[in-house]
């Protein structure tokens, strides 16, 4: 594996019924794919957006994207900030 970065991160709850536009959140990698977030308690799908590529929020793309995205689960109560490095194969 790889690190990836600097690219940008979209977390999308990976409850469906929770999806709306304005429920996905991005946020941008680190040259060593390393990110850090802060969000609502739940299991979230993180979905890199290459560098050069506008990130696609349809729902059609999502569903696609979420099938093989990496999850992250802030549990109630957490406050630090997760600090996380996304890899490719």
């Amino acid at each position: 594996n790889k690190a990836v970065g600097p690219n940008l991160i979209m977390l999308v709850p990976v409850d469906e019924s929770l999806w709306l536009p304005s429920s996905f959140r991005f946020t941008a990698s680190d040259k060593q794919g390393g990110f850090k977030y802060r969000g609502a308690p739940g299991e979230y799908g993180l979905i890199v957006v290459p560098r050069g590529e506008e990130p696609n929020s349809s729902f059609g793309y999502v569903r696609v994207q979420m099938t093989h995205a990496p999850r992250l689960n802030l549990k109630p109560g957490e406050q630090d900030l997760k600090d996380i490095v996304v890899r490719t194969p």
